[in-house]
């Protein structure tokens, strides 16, 4: 993360040293909303690099499936990178091919809490007696190719300029690990199915729209 940091320090600091057309734009989407600075290699190629970040804290109480028991559900997601792109605009157009790496900041957590009392066979227990669940969700890589296309020219064409981008990170499979305690500890033994189930999603789809400006 540091190194990555310190690279694009470097790079934003060789951009300002050229006599080059530099652009910078704001864009928001599945990945989280960010900013993005560019440089114009001519007429066809740019070059980007971008910060976004997404973080997302929430809590529901919802009932289990039988009625008789209460949970709270906690939940902590982060959606973000750092990404190094390069655009080519085939016509000299608005048009353009993507494709680079993304460094991926995406965690996502969550914890299972009873409320409630549960009554089984006549005998009640407490939430204390139940005890709690967590849920981490994992990727075997935080270096993501990206390839995409998109429209808009950051660092070429008109000075203002739309920005769309459709494509896709390859993130591998990623995998569900599980912490219990009490009497829902066993429900830790489901991890192996949840994480046969996600084996095949191993693309995370990059959607987004944004404005830039270049100088």
């Amino acid at each position: 993360m540091k190194k990555l940091m310190l690279l694009m320090m470097v790079f934003l600091f060789c951009l300002a040293s050229l006599q080059a057309q530099i652009a910078i734009g704001a864009k928001a989407g599945s990945i989280g909303p960010g900013m993005e600075l560019g440089y114009a290699l001519g007429e066809k190629f740019n070059l980007k690099v971008g910060y976004f970040v997404l973080p997302l804290n929430f809590t529901s109480d919802v009932r289990s499936e039988d009625n008789d028991l209460d949970l709270e559900v906690a939940a902590d997601l982060k959606f973000g990178a750092l990404s190094a792109i390069a655009d080519f605009h085939p016509t000299g157009g608005v048009f353009r091919l993507s494709g680079g790496i993304y460094y991926n900041m995406i965690k996502i957590s969550s914890t299972v809490t009873p409320t409630s009392n549960y009554n089984m066979d006549g005998k009640e227990f407490t939430p204390e007696k139940l005890g709690n669940l967590a849920i981490e969700y994992t990727y075997p890589s935080k270096i993501n190719p990206y390839l995409g296309i998109g429209f808009g020219n950051l660092a070429g064409g008109s000075p203002f300029s739309v920005q769309f981008d459709l494509g896709a990170l390859y993130i591998g499979s990623p995998e569900v690990t599980m912490d219990g305690e009490g009497m829902i500890a066993p429900t830790v033994n489901w991890s192996g199915r949840i994480n046969e189930a996600i084996e095949t999603f191993k693309w995370y789809p990059v959607l987004s729209l944004g404005f830039g400006y270049h100088f």
